[in-house]
């Protein structure tokens, strides 16, 4: 229930409606009732509206009159507030000392009642930072020049503040006829011998209203931005273009809404450049109602060809954002064809985009058209856009080197733009996808590294990056490219990996390296990646490479030093290389003979095997070691009887002279058998986990013929 009190003690004091603006930039409205108590809703039995009644304690605080605003009407009352919508959106609460009236978007106020900066409702001549353009305007040529000569031979005449008044008169008719560099010249000369302050503020005014006319953005910014000039509502308008042409469109919206009220008293020139400007605000912050209400003030037989372009455009956007895509494609057709830039580009790339979301654009016909207007058109944001969606429709046709490289140059020219951050973080996506997700292997090998080195900067971070590395390893270790996938682990290691993951990946390496005969690359590698405490078979995988690879180098007698504590078959072979290498022959060939002997449950011997044993046989002639000789040929007789190397093991162990012109020939064969196959077959087997990136073959030996 509540009740009304009978008698007012005291007289209603007025209470006052603030507009402000929240951390969006919508405004909202503050009545300030000191103790506001609840909000009542109540529907008008007679007509049906529902008012949103305030009520608030002593003393007395009320509307005066009542004050109609676009959203709602705050009624007059004697003692709290009264708010009739005018829409559902609008919402009554209570904030401290003050009620609060907003709406899901924002309130939008009268042009009337609306807060404006304190000079807003001042006539011209007591605006501080008017400059009466409509004065100064010449629209005869003749009456131009006559005008601009006796300006100049005024200044030219006097001296002192007299001369620094004329070049101000000077530039401001320069400005009111839209020359706007001659005015920037003439105010440069006069910044440079300015010497009465007082005339300083306005020459850096009319500097900027300069500068805004020659799209010179950022240098107007610098002087409109400033504290001096924020309460000043012809500075907001000037600053309201600016800011849309620096891209800051939140700011110029806000710019505009408090500066539109004093637009007729500029001429129409200015008029048309400051509505398209806040148009163009409003369609990028999606005020749509603002928007259509600027266009609706546009004067259409005022406008250039060029502006004519822009509000066709402009006009294609506001229907675009109300979902009338066939009413905005065909307003893009009639920018694209009127041929006029930049409007032109910003059509064809809108016309695209709308086509793409609704699943319409032909992907091969719309890249094609996209990439040569991308071609043509240079500069602002809308280049960083354009960029983002031919990138995109070229990932989506394949043609991953064009879009990557479409993805190189707009992170070069524009680093800090949101979009081609956005593009950079789906070009990191797409680059790794290729080799982690099998799409590289559409591309022929060659292709696949030429596109990795040429945009190795967009491999992903962590283990995802890391995986893709090794991925396009094993396929370049696949295709016989080892110094290739040698260079790319090696990258990795050095700038990707610590720790274990290092050793590990190190012996991949290794392995690669000692294919693609470097084993000093191996042993580099290898020293450079040693560590404590690795797993047991890690380290005996690390030991069993560097051994291969000091044996390859020449070092034997070290080779076998390391192998002292591991056994196995593989490291048997090794040491076989490595005594053959350093002339022990009956060492080698007992240990071949020992390795491949029948009574370890090897009943038939493989080619390898076969080749071996007539090696140990040569090592035994070489060595005049005839009972070693015998004893093979009565061990490994039988099963070398029925094999394709019957002939020359029968003729090695037969009772030949190791001086003989026919033992030296079979002896040269055995010494050209390549021991790295052999090592490399027997690796995979033992290390079958790392058969992806271990090579197959060897590569060709710099020797061989």
């Amino acid at each position: 229930m509540l009740s009304l009190g009978d008698v007012l003690l005291n007289p209603t004091e007025p209470l006052t409606l603030s507009r402000v603006r929240d951390q969006e930039g919508h405004y909202r409205m503050l009545a300030d009732l000191k103790r506001p108590a609840k909000v009542h809703q109540f529907r008008d039995p007679m007509v049906g509206d529902l008012l949103s009644v305030v009520t608030a304690y002593p003393p007395s605080r009320g509307a005066a009159r009542n004050l109609q605003y676009v959203d709602f009407a705050a009624l007059r009352s004697v003692h709290g507030l009264v708010i009739k919508p005018e829409n559902e959106e609008v919402h009554v609460a209570i904030d401290g000392k003050h009620a609060v009236i907003t709406a899901a978007d924002g309130l939008t106020l009268s042009e009337v009642d609306g807060i404006r900066p304190p000079d807003a409702e001042a006539s011209t001549t007591s605006r501080a930072g008017f400059v009466d353009l409509v004065a100064a305007r010449v629209d005869d040529l003749g009456e131009f020049t006559r005008r601009r000569e006796a300006t100049i031979s005024k200044a030219a005449d006097a001296e002192g503040r007299l001369r620094e008044i004329a070049r101000l008169e000077l530039a401001e008719l320069y400005i009111a006829n839209q020359f706007a560099f001659e005015a920037i010249g003439v105010l440069n000369v006069l910044g440079q011998e300015l010497k009465t302050e007082d005339l300083r503020r306005k020459m850096r005014l009319l500097k900027a209203m300069a500068d805004v006319i020659a799209y010179r953005p950022a240098e107007a910014l610098g002087v409109l931005a400033g504290n001096a000039y924020e309460d000043e509502v012809d500075s907001l308008m000037w600053r309201a273009i600016a800011k849309t042409d620096a891209g800051d469109f939140a700011g110029a919206r806000l710019d505009a809404l408090a500066s539109e009220g004093i637009l007729n008293s500029y001429p129409g020139w200015v008029q048309s450049r400051f509505l398209l400007s806040a148009i163009r605000s409003a369609v990028e912050t999606k005020d749509t109602a603002m928007a259509v209400r600027l266009l609706g003030r546009i004067e259409f037989p005022k406008l250039n060809d060029e502006q004519i372009s822009l509000y066709q455009l402009l006009q294609g956007r506001v229907a675009e954002l109300n979902g009338a895509t066939d009413e905005a494609l065909d307003t893009y057709g009639q920018v694209i064809a009127a041929d006029i830039r930049p409007t032109r580009a910003e059509a064809v790339y809108r016309t695209l985009l709308v086509l793409d979301k609704e699943s319409r654009a032909d992907l091969a016909k719309a890249t094609t058209t996209l990439s040569a207007e991308a071609m043509l058109w240079r500069g602002n944001k809308l280049e960083a856009d354009m960029a983002k969606l031919l990138a995109e429709f070229y990932f989506r046709d394949k043609r991953y080197r064009e879009g990557f490289e479409v993805v190189k140059q707009a992170v070069a020219f524009y680093p800090e733009n949101e979009s081609i951050n956005t593009l950079l973080g789906e070009a990191q996506h797409q680059f790794g996808a290729l080799y982690l997700d099998g799409a590289a292997e559409q591309l022929g090998d060659v292709d696949a590294l030429a596109l990795y080195y040429d945009f190795q900067q967009l491999t992903p971070p962590g283990a995802r990056g890391d995986e893709m590395i090794r991925n396009l390893a094993r396929r370049l270790v696949k295709a016989d490219l080892l110094k290739q996938a040698g260079d790319l682990l090696e990258y990795q290691i050095d700038n990707r990996l610590k720790g274990v993951a290092q050793a590990q990946i190190a012996a991949d390496l290794a392995v690669i390296r000692i294919a693609d005969r470097d084993p000093e690359g191996a042993l580099r590698i290898l020293n450079r990646t040693r560590l404590a405490d690795l797993s047991p078979l890690l380290e005996r995988q690390r030991r069993i490479l560097e051994s291969r690879a000091l044996i390859d180098a020449g070092r034997q007698d070290l080779a076998i030093d390391l192998l002292s504590r591991v056994d196995g078959r593989d490291a048997d072979l090794l040491r076989v290389d490595g005594f053959w290498k350093s002339k022990n022959y009956v060492q080698a060939g007992e240990l071949i003979e020992v390795v491949y002997s029948p009574s370890v449950g090897r009943s038939e011997l493989d080619q390898t095997g076969r080749m071996s044993v007539i090696k140990a046989a040569v090592g035994f002639v070489l060595a005049n070691d005839s009972l070693g000789v015998s004893r093979l040929r009565a061990k490994f007789g039988d099963a070398m009887a029925q094999s394709a190397e019957w002939s020359i093991f029968d003729f090695v162990t037969s009772d030949i002279s190791p001086t003989s012109a026919e033992f030296k020939k079979v002896a040269r064969q055995v010494a050209d058998l390549d021991s790295i196959n052999a090592f490399l077959a027997s690796y995979r087997q033992v290390y079958p986990g790392n058969e992806p990136m271990t090579p197959a073959t060897a590569s060709r030996s710099p020797n061989a013929a």
